[in-house]
């Protein structure tokens, strides 16, 4: 969907709002439709959404990058009438030193580091929803975030986020159930209009289902059908069905949580090559008191040379903040992990996390990682960030493409309405 369509989705949905469509959730009911028009448009806000940040990377062999960009969305959300809503968002990412870093190649300085922010202005969501008793509808531009973002997400650290152009529905047919389910047409990466190339056609469906009856065992099975068009000959169309529990227990002072997770993931359209792996995930923590500590193991699996492959996903939240495995290597991968989670005064959030690799198949070193991350929530919305992420490859074997990487970045953001 192209900027103009997205806009004619808006057009006709007030159009049709102003034809007075009758709300089908409330058939045979007095509606008094002019004084619903008017309170939705006095329900009518306007949304600020807007972060600087400055970004430093070094991987070795290549020259050292560093970033100053600054990124804004604005957008208008309407009030709800006859079950319908409608919401538009423009998104424009600065960068106030191009000539300094290597924005994935898109402005050239392919001999730096990369930092994967490239200056770009586009619409980033554009979208109409109906809302019935216990459902709703949303088509066109829009964010989605299944689950913990593993394998659908939005990959909110970049400045330009990651959003689908689908056809979505979210329905609660039962008390504590949810469904999800959605047509996805195009992903807009997170390279913005000066590499639209490097975006996804797509016909891919979307489904999730979550049970929630009780805290210690929320059950989610999904199917996602990944049919990627525009993607070199690689795994990038998948087919992966997978199940996931979740849980808490709160004992005294202290609240235990644990997850684990179970998929498998097949070739499918018109992969290259065929295949089957499996994915499997635990992970374990204690919080006392806000004081968090944490233990993990996340598993890709592969076969004939293809790695368990998550292209929709938020990657930069798994592996490692260095993004040394945004694709998985073709002999699998295996992330052990812990971390560790502290508060600090004048509302400081301190944690820090350590990652050991290993390949699933051939018992070879991957290297190792050491990331923290400091937050600081100030009034009215304003919250800082310091993160570092430190990849050291001094274990891994020489016919292995890894290489030592650094990255510190330093940023502040408000929002508007405040996000919670």
């Amino acid at each position: 969907m192209n900027t103009l369509d997205c806009f004619r989705w808006v057009a006709v949905t007030i159009l049709v709002i102003g034809l007075g469509v009758p709300n089908s959730s409330q058939a045979g009911a007095p509606v008094d439709e002019k004084l619903g028009f008017v309170e939705a448009l006095k329900a009518t806000r306007p949304t600020i959404d807007a972060r600087a940040r400055w970004e430093w990377a070094d991987q070795k062999g290549l020259a050292v990058s560093h970033a100053h960009t600054a990124r804004v969305r604005g957008g208008l959300l309407t009030g709800t009438f006859a079950g319908f809503q409608a919401f538009g968002e423009w998104e424009h990412t600065e960068a106030w030193n191009k000539g300094s870093y290597n924005a994935s190649g898109i402005f050239g300085h392919t001999r730096k580091t990369v930092i994967s922010d490239p200056e770009s202005s586009e619409l980033n969501r554009a979208w109409v929803s109906f809302s019935g008793e216990k459902f709703k509808i949303k088509g066109g531009r829009q964010r989605i975030i299944l689950d913990d973002a593993r394998h659908v997400g939005n990959v909110g650290w970049r400045q330009n986020e990651q959003t689908f152009d689908a056809v979505s529905l979210t329905a609660s047919p039962l008390e504590a159930v949810k469904v999800f389910y959605a047509w996805v047409y195009n992903v807009n990466r997170i390279f913005g209009k000066y590499a639209r190339k490097t975006d996804f056609e797509s016909r891919s469906h979307l489904a999730n289902v979550e049970w929630a009856a009780n805290p210690m065992a929320i059950i989610t099975a999904y199917a996602y059908l990944v049919d990627i068009q525009r993607l070199n000959a690689d795994a990038g169309s998948t087919d992966t069905y997978g199940l996931r529990l979740k849980g808490t227990k709160q004992a005294g002072d202290i609240l235990f949580a644990w997850l684990g997770e179970l998929s498998r993931q097949n070739d499918a359209d018109r992969a290259a090559v065929k295949y089957n792996a499996w994915y499997h995930h635990v992970n374990g923590s204690a919080n006392y008191k806000g004081y968090v500590v944490g233990v993990g193991r996340e598993v890709l699996g592969n076969e004939n040379g293809v790695g368990y492959a998550t292209p929709l996903a938020t990657l930069h939240k798994w592996n490692g903040f260095a993004d040394r495995f945004l694709a998985t290597p073709a002999d699998g991968l295996e992330d052990n992990y812990v971390w560790i989670s502290v508060p600090l005064p004048c509302g400081v959030t301190f944690k820090t996390f350590y990652h050991h690799f290993h390949s699933e198949s051939g018992n070879g070193s991957y290297g190792q990682e050491y990331d923290f991350v400091v937050v600081k929530k100030f009034p009215r919305g304003i919250k800082g960030l310091v993160k570092g992420m430190f990849y050291d490859a001094t274990d891994v074997a020489p016919n292995i493409a890894l290489v030592d990487a650094s990255k510190v970045a330093m940023q502040v953001e408000w929002a508007w309405p405040q996000k919670k």
